[in-house]
């Protein structure tokens, strides 16, 4: 009974982990690819998950300037970065075979997933919205 009553609490703390990973990975890459073009990028990190409630991120990269292209470049490495973060988790998932990794792979591959879809959408605020 108990273990069974410790595991909600665990898979909770692991999905906030791969949350704050992916997030960390989108972010990264937006930054990494604004920096290459020289436009000052910077990182701004928002307390909580207020994205679910009021359409605010949990973190946003800046910049100054940039073309057209070079904004959608910026706007499509964020997503790019989170699908390959899920390959690379499916990749590991298939080499282990323990069952605790598996879960914590899990859990990241499909908060990666999960971001992916949700930032390459069109809508307002997401990096789509660059996009299409």
């Amino acid at each position: 009974m108990l273990k069974n009553i410790i595991i909600v609490p665990a898979l909770f703390l692991i999905v906030l982990a791969s949350l704050f990973i992916n997030v960390s990975i989108h972010e990264s890459a937006h930054y990494i690819v604004a920096g290459h073009y020289g436009l000052h990028p910077s990182i701004s990190m928002q307390s909580g998950v207020g994205f679910l409630w009021n359409s605010e991120p949990i973190a946003y990269t800046s910049y100054v300037g940039g073309t057209k292209q070079q904004d959608i470049a910026i706007a499509l490495a964020g997503p790019l970065a989170n699908l390959l973060a899920m390959f690379l988790g499916v990749f590991a998932y298939r080499k282990t075979s323990s069952f605790p990794i598996q879960v914590i792979l899990l859990a990241f591959i499909l908060v990666a997933f999960l971001s992916f879809v949700s930032n390459i959408y069109p809508m307002a605020g997401a990096d789509g919205a660059i996009l299409f």
